[in-house]
């Protein structure tokens, strides 16, 4: 499966080269407004100020821009496996942590209070259900608290052979498996889906 990531990298870096940091579309998104509406449903994940917070798959930093817009004032770090997006983050948010990392070949995993992610495991490549279990896995490792994620939907009423659709019911099952305190919401966006996993409550 980590054969297949330089298909991903491949991807948006072709999306960024096409559409420029500033448009959502490089990162595949319709519009800032739905992108938004994700990063909102991420966000009640915990309470996230003052916290620890890891942004995986972070692409140009646009989570930690909607952070800034909305005040809510985290010890963020993002990381991605696209060199081209790190350098397009720290471009737009100097201020902040960015860093090309890639969480599975990782032999010690920092620890941050939420770890989350937004469009991260959407780009379809061989063998993607057992690598989605393998990012969540790892997510929840690097988690202090709780980990956020979202996936697109089996529901999608489009569909693109570029992406994964995920089953929801299954996605909920294996969290199940990692911690009892899982939620999940489907309500926000048609096609489009956010888990939560607690370590405790």
């Amino acid at each position: 499966m980590l054969q297949e990531l330089p298909k991903i990298q491949d991807f948006y870096k072709r999306q960024l080269l096409k559409h420029g940091p500033e448009n959502p579309m490089a990162l595949h998104w319709i519009s800032k407004e739905t992108q938004e509406i994700r990063f909102i449903a991420l966000s009640l994940v915990g309470e996230l100020e003052g916290r620890s917070v890891l942004d995986l798959g972070c692409g140009v930093g646009d989570l930690y821009g909607y952070f800034k817009k909305e005040d809510i004032r985290t010890h963020y770090t993002g990381w991605d496996i696209s060199e081209e997006m790190i350098t397009a983050a720290k471009n737009n948010y100097p201020e902040a942590k960015f860093e090309v990392k890639n969480i599975q070949i990782m032999q010690e995993l920092p620890q941050f209070d939420y770890v989350l992610a937004s469009g991260t495991m959407n780009v379809k490549i061989n063998g993607h259900d057992a690598w989605v279990k393998m990012m969540i896995r790892s997510m929840f490792s690097a988690a202090k608290r709780g980990v956020g994620f979202n996936l697109l939907s089996i529901s999608s009423p489009e569909k693109d052979d570029v992406f994964y659709y995920a089953d929801p019911v299954q996605i909920l099952s294996f969290c199940r498996t990692l911690t009892p305190y899982v939620s999940l919401r489907h309500d926000y966006l048609p096609g489009d889906f956010t888990v939560y996993m607690q370590k405790k409550i």
